[in-house]
């Protein structure tokens, strides 16, 4: 337990910054604490880390408001905003129940949450309509919610009273990519109330019992020596090929070495190999950079060795078997018919139940031996939070206080009772998954071509598996030239990317 409590220490740290903050430096005190935010309550600043503390004032108060809040029903992220008390043993449940009720209690306010499988397009409707009861507060996939942004139907976050997006309790990594311009204006955030932000981070997970009766080296080694890369798992993979189902050829009943996706599973390995083909540049814009297709031309070549040429791969086709909340990959791999697979944590949550053998987990492979680092990707289903402009600007310093108080208390309640009930107790099976998981947080990075694909004339993300999965040859350069053609910086200063933001640049002062 003791190496346990640690670990979700860490991790939370990890997870807000994506960067490594210690144990000694999480200022939560005990979990579940009573969420009191005043400076007052602190006995010994000295030792206090202010970066994960409210800093709201402790006689804020808005008696008698509601706040009305739209969110998104499906699977994976429909517990984050709100939950009925439970008596069924649910902890991550009861803790979304309890931060609401301290939220509610701190500062006077009925929270009044909404879901449907559609809040883009109620929010269009929203935003049109107004009223003194139009939503107030939009928390959806990021591929939905960058969309609505670029159409401006958001408040400059940054500028909200009562509302810090520094804090670490927000997701420092996804600050970077979500904002735009010389002033950085912040149209969303996410972070501590996203535990999406842990189910969407893919990972690679191994049969240990199979590495073990194949005489193969642990995993867990080869990643501490920083020697897992692509060309490593294709040397396990090649010729891993066992006939189960009596058909002709590697089919879904067989045993492989490695049991992939052709579409979303795709998604991780730009990040992975520490490719970003957009970068932001002094001025705040983003711009695409030509100058990585050398890199990312590599990069497809092994991922298609892997995929084609090891005779030990089996890929679910298309998103009808490969996509967010899809648990294709992970029940063949609980069968055991696979010595690997690539998942995402989702997945595997909901399949751990069926696998009744020793396994492990490590982060995404790298790109070789020289990137001297990993990276882990976070899908663009992560929920993200915005203030909707039909709004009056006289409520946004009560929606700030309610947006820092449902981080604040997120991080405090929820996220230890979700790491430890529902996602430790489950993956880890010893201390070597425990570092394994610690580093795969650390180690996590948004990119902004996954994250706003939805909305570039170039729907790179798209693209990039549709490249990846063409076994007809190599077509990098030629679609590195579409890219460049819509993204790329024109002879009068301008970009693509920037028509993307058409409707929010006359707010930035270049």
């Amino acid at each position: 337990m003791k190496k346990l409590a640690r670990l979700i220490c860490i991790i939370l740290a990890a997870l807000m910054l994506f960067s490594f903050a210690s144990c000694g430096e999480n200022p939560g005190g005990e979990e579940g604490t009573s969420g009191e935010t005043s400076s007052d309550n602190h006995e010994d600043e000295s030792n206090v880390n202010r970066d994960y503390i409210s800093d709201l004032a402790s006689d804020v108060s808005f008696q008698g408001e509601d706040i009305r809040i739209l969110g998104l029903d499906k699977a994976g992220v429909n517990d984050e905003l709100k939950s009925e008390q439970s008596d069924s043993g649910n902890n991550v449940k009861d803790a979304v129940y309890a931060r609401n009720r301290a939220i509610e209690d701190r500062l006077g306010i009925t929270f009044v949450i909404e879901s449907n499988t559609d809040p883009m397009t109620t929010v269009d409707t929203t935003i049109k309509a107004g009223g003194p009861d139009a939503y107030q507060i939009y928390a959806d996939s990021t591929n939905n919610t960058v969309r609505s942004m670029v159409k401006g139907y958001f408040y400059d976050l940054s500028m909200v009273e009562n509302l810090d997006v520094e804090k670490k309790y927000w997701t420092q990594g996804f600050r970077d990519i979500a904002s735009y311009g010389i002033e950085d204006k912040q149209y969303l955030i996410t972070g501590a109330p996203a535990i999406s932000l842990y189910r969407y981070t893919f990972v690679t997970i191994f049969n240990r019992d199979y590495f073990d009766q194949a005489g193969w080296d642990d995993l867990y080694d080869t990643v501490n020596n920083m020697e897992w890369t692509l060309d490593y798992q294709f040397s396990l993979i090649t010729d891993v090929y066992t006939e189960l189902d009596s058909k002709t050829g590697i089919s879904e009943g067989d045993f492989v070495g490695f049991i992939t996706g052709d579409t979303v599973s795709i998604d991780p390995y730009l990040t992975a190999c520490g490719i970003h083909m957009i970068q932001k540049n002094s001025s705040g814009r983003w711009e695409f950079v030509a100058s990585t297709q050398e890199r990312f031309a590599t990069m497809v070549e092994k991922i298609q060795q892997l995929y084609y040429d090891s005779n030990g791969t089996y890929i679910f086709s298309s998103a009808t078997k490969d996509d967010t909340g899809l648990t294709f990959i992970a029940d063949k791999f609980a069968a055991q018919e696979g010595a690997m697979a690539t998942v995402q944590l989702y997945a595997l949550e909901q399949s751990i139940g069926k696998i009744d053998f020793k396994y492990g987990i490590v982060p995404m492979p790298m790109f070789d031996t020289n990137q001297g680092r990993y990276y882990s990707y976070v899908q663009d289903q992560v929920t993200s939070f915005s203030i909707l402009t039909c709004t009056p600007e006289a409520d946004l310093p009560m929606l700030g206080a309610v947006l820092d108080l449902f981080a604040y208390e997120s991080y405090n309640r929820v996220v230890p009772e979700y790491y430890e009930r529902s996602l430790s107790y489950k993956f880890i099976q010893d201390v070597e998954s425990q570092e394994m998981l610690d580093l795969i947080y650390e180690s996590t990075e948004f990119d902004f071509v996954g994250a706003f694909s939805a909305v570039l004339p170039a729907v790179v993300r798209d693209d990039i598996r549709t490249v990846v999965a063409n076994k007809r040859g190599n077509v990098v350069g030629s679609t590195f030239s579409r890219w460049s053609r819509s993204l790329a910086t024109n002879k009068q200063g301008g970009n693509g990317i920037d028509k993307a933001f058409n409707n929010l640049l006359d707010s930035f002062d270049y």
